[in-house]
């Protein structure tokens, strides 16, 4: 069952500048039935997944392998009309960290000029992922969403 949640939408500051987070998600599902929510960096993201063959967050890297067009301006869309997206779910397998779905979405947050965004993971991957967690954020518990 699909339910929005207002989150993210927090003032404040972190790496010394102001924050900009997305305030609704709707839950995605992951492989465990407890699954962890975090609010993570997009910036610690972008450098986490560079090198990563599928990941494109310049315009420049986007072909027919890394983007489709169809799916970011459906997240463009939704983005700008303030409806809620599915939280992105992420991975951190072998200590490299993966985006499972969300990557379109993850696209447009970023071109958009938003610094942070609620991710959805298994709890085996909360450890690996919590690296790109603000360290200001990292007292905050995410999980509390319902």
């Amino acid at each position: 069952m699909e339910s929005a949640h207002a989150h993210g939408d927090v003032k404040g500051k972190a790496q010394g500048g102001a924050t900009k987070d997305y305030p609704l998600y709707l839950d995605a599902t992951t492989q465990s039935e407890e699954p962890a929510y975090l609010r993570v960096s997009l910036a610690l993201l972008r450098d986490a997944l560079r090198g990563n063959a599928l990941w494109a967050d310049t315009p420049f890297q986007r072909d027919a392998e890394t983007f489709k067009a169809w799916k970011y301006d459906g997240a463009m869309t939704t983005i700008l009309e303030g409806a809620p997206i599915y939280t992105p779910w992420l991975s951190g397998e072998h200590g490299r960290v993966r985006v499972v779905d969300g990557r379109h979405r993850l696209y447009a947050l970023i071109d958009m000029g938003y610094s942070h965004v609620r991710i959805v993971t298994d709890p085996c991957h909360a450890t690996v992922l919590g690296a790109l967690v603000d360290p200001v954020d990292s007292a905050q518990d995410h999980n509390d969403h319902r």
